[in-house]
């Protein structure tokens, strides 16, 4: 009878040790039951999860026809495959994914192919968050608890997708962070200090991405201390700069505007808007007035004011400046992501592809508001240094 050495790996030890198959003719499930009974006494054999490489010539006509576009990777191997098949080495061994947790869950809470596939353990529910955006997801409590989650939040949102930034996550206690989470240890020891409620046990988890942060976590001073050495203690103590010497021509909607420039500086406009032009514009914001009763109370109140002035510039020079258009774009809520900052821009205007306006709507606190649309304009520079080079 033919002998096979296999690499395995349990997950989360340390080194992979060395397995004497006797009878190459065995499958994973046969596999499953003498792993469980020399190394993994507790556990039952079907709550194991097999990943690595097998010869996959072999089988072919019994592929998954599910039409699940899941990476192969990412999905357990079939528990049918004779060991003769699997490829395994020291550096690429039979990856081991079992249960943490003893606490059983009846089958009856799985609602949901993907989880019964897991198999029957304990569950963990966990609520995360990126600034400003959340989520939450429900998981097995096994070895692959760290890199499901980090698959997770990869999916879920794209500032963690551009670029590939380094990530890791942060646990919630009562309104404050506590330890950074790093690794699969670390979480797993969070999620075992954390009761069980109704066989479920459940965390809060903050995301932080290195050397960058949510442009509403900014404040005046770290903009002020980080680009250009200074700290502000509000909008007032930044610098004035002479916008005439930019070459540009300016076109403002209103003389009630507050800019970090002097008025008399600005050139003047090659356009003026006709009387039907500017009366229309006039009439929305009276409208907004009246139905507002003359109150902005809010954010959200304030940002259908500011979409007037937004909307009317956009359509204005779309209608008297350009030949297509369709070139010009105004976008709301548009993701934003730099080597500082990421998150969703207020109102950002796009020249093809090109980032040539950003606004960050604020009702008060306008030195954060100032703070946050500075980390965006660095971002969006960045984004113009690298449309450069292409």
């Amino acid at each position: 009878m033919a002998h096979k050495v296999l690499w395995i790996q349990l997950e989360n030890k340390k080194r992979p040790y060395q397995h004497t198959v006797a009878d190459v003719n065995q499958n994973l499930d046969d596999l499953a039951t003498e792993i469980c009974e020399k190394k993994l006494k507790n556990i039952d054999p079907e709550d194991l999860e097999f990943y690595g490489d097998y010869d996959e010539t072999e089988y072919e006509d019994e592929s998954d026809e599910s039409g699940e576009t899941e990476d192969e990777n990412d999905r357990p191997l079939r528990s049918d495959i004779q060991l003769k098949h699997l490829k395994t080495s020291a550096l690429a061994p039979l990856i081991v994914r079992y249960p943490l947790s003893n606490v059983r869950v009846s089958q009856a809470l799985f609602n949901s192919p993907s989880i019964y596939s897991w198999g029957c353990c304990l569950l963990v529910h966990i609520r995360y968050n990126l600034s400003p955006s959340k989520g939450s997801v429900t998981l097995p409590h096994s070895t692959g608890l760290y890199y499901k989650l980090r698959q997770e939040v990869y999916q879920t949102f794209q500032a963690l997708r551009e670029g590939d930034p380094e990530f890791y996550f942060v646990q919630h206690l009562d309104g404050r962070d506590g330890d950074n989470i790093k690794d699969e240890f670390q979480l797993n020891a969070i999620v075992e200090d954390t009761p069980t409620k109704v066989k479920k046990r459940e965390i809060s988890l903050g995301i932080k991405i290195e050397g960058r942060k949510a442009y509403g976590d900014y404040t005046i001073k770290e903009v002020s201390r980080l680009f250009v050495k200074e700290e502000w203690n509000s909008i007032g103590n930044a610098p004035k700069f002479n916008i005439a010497m930019l070459g540009v021509s300016v076109f403002i909607m209103t003389s009630n505007l507050h800019l970090c420039a002097s008025l008399e500086t600005l050139p003047a406009s090659s356009f003026t808007p006709t009387d039907e032009e500017f009366e229309y514009f006039v009439q929305q914001l009276r409208d907004k007035n009246q139905v507002f009763a003359g109150k902005i109370l809010n954010e959200t109140t304030a940002r259908e004011f500011i979409s007037v002035f937004m909307t009317t510039t956009i359509l204005l020079i779309q209608n008297h400046h350009l030949k297509f258009p369709e070139n010009l774009q105004l976008f709301v809520e548009e993701f934003l992501s730099g080597s500082r900052g990421y998150g969703p821009v207020d109102y950002l205007v796009k020249y093809l592809q090109l980032v040539v306006m950003l606004n960050e709507a604020k009702r008060q606190d306008f030195d954060q508001g100032a703070a946050q649309n500075i980390v965006q304009m660095h971002s969006a520079l960045e984004r113009l240094q690298l449309w450069d080079l292409t």
